[in-house]
């Protein structure tokens, strides 16, 4: 089995709002960057994969989230075709 994997990252601003930083530079901001598909063997109980991650520039210091999505087979019922499993904070001072 496999999934397709996207990435979205969005600076964390002091009042609780969130800016969306675009990926790979200069495209649009709230489409996910396409991890590309990830296999997972059914005789492994967990899979570790790296992405490198070129070309993400960080507009400023500050708190940031990225946010991992896995696309769905099919669309929800609001033909969204990306959904959040996990999310991992930096700080960059």
């Amino acid at each position: 089995m496999t999934r397709r994997f996207g990435l979205l990252v969005f600076a964390l601003n002091d009042n609780g709002s969130e800016t969306p930083v675009p990926h790979p530079a200069g495209s649009m901001p709230l489409d996910p960057y396409d991890l590309g598909d990830v296999p997972f063997p059914a005789n492994q109980p967990a899979v570790s994969w790296p992405f490198p991650i070129r070309n993400l520039m960080l507009p400023r210091r500050g708190r940031y989230e990225f946010r991992l999505l896995v696309r769905r087979q099919q669309p929800t019922w609001r033909g969204e075709w990306w959904t959040h499993v996990a999310s991992h904070h930096i700080v960059v001072e």
